[in-house]
């Protein structure tokens, strides 16, 4: 039922996106899939409860952990690092195993946790003693860009109600998650510096490893290390509210580092930053918003590094739009925000990223009613597909209205859609053909014919 869907940076950045399940003779129940209530305490930490809130609202998970999840080898390896050698792969590429984590909580798949925590040894198990990552590409980005998204997924774990399947596990892990944390300044030469200072988003990734993993590990120092990273990620916004990457503008790695600024904000952040930090991310998702086109298509136009092959990812193909990342981010700050208009932004990229990956196939366009022949007494289910994201639809048929329904995120709802069908008895019609239509508030319109018998 899950499956991957892997953004173009670098080797994975693993973003939710699934295969829609056939719709057919679909019965009047919804799908079995939407998220199960992650109970929050009133006694952990604000900034547990913050960022446990924001990773299952229904946004993110909708475009993340509904259908997201990754397949790894048997030993854990994941994508390219499968078939690489120990003295040349990717820490990075290992950071799959996190959205599995979140997912497989989110499902109560204990199995699919499993499948990313062994992603994670799989990294971890090549650790040495001082916290590198021997062979391994880029010793400061790739393990920033590790830390960045597995210390959130195993705090989110942490506080799970699955974490005492896993906590021999947890503990071994954060011990080791810590050790890299602490390894990551040595390789720079102090606080705040980074092998690269002309990406923003790199900035918050920094801020957002170091911070996540002192969350996890219970570590002040590695808390306190992250505070310059944030200052200084905050303070390269220009006041259109570009964040700036080789002196220019890049849509994807805006939503990249804007991804880890509100993991950060939720999970990280000290009060006395998240006003600032708030008032940045809220310039950087409005310009963000405004390169979306109303089909969900992105305008790239300028953008410094995933236009025109500028450049390349690690398997020597041109990087291009990160629909999934974008997705994302737009869904993260409308789950902060409460803004729809950022939600359903959110999935009019994530159905553009669904098209462009292979095998990937939406359900076809239409209204669906059962049984189609009727008589007197009988009740009707209906469906619908392909109308647009959070399009309020109406259904009439002969100047009877049947019912309402708001639209899921791939504009259905009813048959397989979290959303229910409508479901009502036949209203009193002579015998004879009738059309059946459905009329969205964005003017989608669908039909189809019913004969009462």
């Amino acid at each position: 039922m899950y499956r991957c869907v892997i953004a173009a940076f670098l080797c994975a950045l693993l973003i939710g996106s699934g295969r829609p399940v056939p719709i057919g003779a679909a019965p009047p129940q919804s799908d079995s899939s939407a998220e199960h209530a992650l109970p929050l305490s009133p006694s952990w930490p604000a900034n547990i409860r913050a960022f446990l809130t924001l990773e299952s609202s229904t946004p993110v998970f909708d475009v993340v952990y509904r259908y997201g999840e990754a397949r790894a080898a048997s030993n854990g390896a994941y994508g390219g690092n499968v078939s690489a050698s120990r003295s040349h792969w990717y820490v990075e590429t290992q950071r799959a195993g996190a959205v599995d984590i979140i997912a497989g909580v989110l499902h109560r798949n204990a199995a699919m946790i499993e499948e990313g925590l062994s992603m994670l040894r799989f990294a971890l198990n090549r650790e040495n003693g001082t916290g590198a990552f021997p062979g391994s590409a880029w010793p400061f980005h790739g393990t920033a860009f590790f830390l960045s998204d597995v210390a959130p997924a195993l705090v989110f774990l942490k506080y799970s109600p699955m974490s005492d399947q896993f906590a021999a596990d947890l503990q071994w892990q954060t011990r080791r998650i810590r050790l890299a944390a602490r390894h990551l300044i040595s390789v720079v030469g102090g606080v705040g510096r980074i092998d690269d200072r002309t990406k923003n988003h790199r900035f918050y990734e920094a801020a957002l490893a170091l911070g996540a993993s002192g969350v996890l590990a219970g570590n002040a120092t590695l808390v306190r290390w992250s505070q310059p990273y944030l200052r200084t990620a905050m303070g390269m916004q220009r006041p259109d509210g570009v964040m700036p990457e080789d002196g220019g503008h890049d849509t994807g790695y805006q939503a990249l580092g804007m991804v880890d600024a509100v993991r950060y904000l939720t999970l990280v952040a000290a009060r006395s930053q998240q006003s600032t930090l708030r008032r940045t991310l809220q310039r950087g998702e409005q310009w963000e918003l405004s390169r979306v086109r109303r089909d969900g298509t992105i305008d790239q136009s300028g953008d410094t590094r995933t236009t025109g092959c500028q450049e390349r990812d690690t398997s020597g193909s041109c990087k291009t739009t990160f629909y999934a990342t974008i997705a994302n981010a737009l869904a993260r700050w409308s789950a902060l925000s409460g803004i729809s208009s950022f939600e359903r932004a959110a999935y009019l990229v994530w159905l553009q990223n669904w098209q462009r990956v292979p095998g990937d196939v939406l359900p076809p366009a239409g209204l669906w009613v059962r049984p189609a022949v009727v008589h007197r007494g009988q009740w009707l289910a209906v469906w619908g597909t392909r109308f647009q994201p959070l399009e309020r639809v109406t259904v009439t048929l002969a100047g009877h209205e049947l019912g309402r329904r708001i639209c899921d995120m791939t504009g259905s709802f009813g048959g397989h859609s979290p959303v229910g069908n409508i479901y009502v008895p036949l209203p009193s019609l002579t015998r004879g053909t009738y059309r059946l239509v459905a009329r969205g508030s964005f003017g989608t319109v669908r039909s189809t014919m019913l004969q009462v018998s």
